[in-house]
C-alpha cells in the first residue's frame, strides 16, 4: 500500500502546477487539466496505480508516492543528525 508524502508542495502558476517534493526536491509541472486527473487519482491510489501505471510510477520514483510504512519524519532527522556529525 501506498500513500502520498507529506512533503508535497503544490504551487499555482499562470499556465502550470508546480509540484515539489521538499524531502527529493523533484518537481514536476502540469497544466490545468492533468492537475485536475491527478488531484483525482491521488484521491485513490490504487486505482491511479491501475488506470495509469506509469504515471504513478513517475510519482512514486519522485517521492510523491511513498510506501505507507515509509516515516520520512525519521528519515530527516536521521539525515540531520548524520549532517550534524560531519
Amino acid at each position: 500500500m501506498n500513500k502520498l508524502s507529506e512533503y508535497n508542495i503544490i504551487i499555482e502558476g499562470d499556465t502550470k502546477f508546480i509540484y515539489l517534493n521538499t524531502i527529493t526536491g523533484s518537481i514536476v509541472g502540469l497544466n490545468q487539466k492533468e492537475h485536475s486527473i491527478v488531484q483525482k487519482e491521488f484521491n485513490n491510489l490504487i486505482d491511479f496505480e491501475e488506470k495509469y501505471p506509469t504515471i504513478f510510477k513517475k510519482f512514486y520514483n519522485f517521492g510523491y508516492i511513498i510506501d505507507e510504512k515509509r516515516n520520512e519524519k525519521e528519515e530527516i532527522l536521521f539525515y540531520l543528525k548524520s549532517a550534524s556529525k560531519c
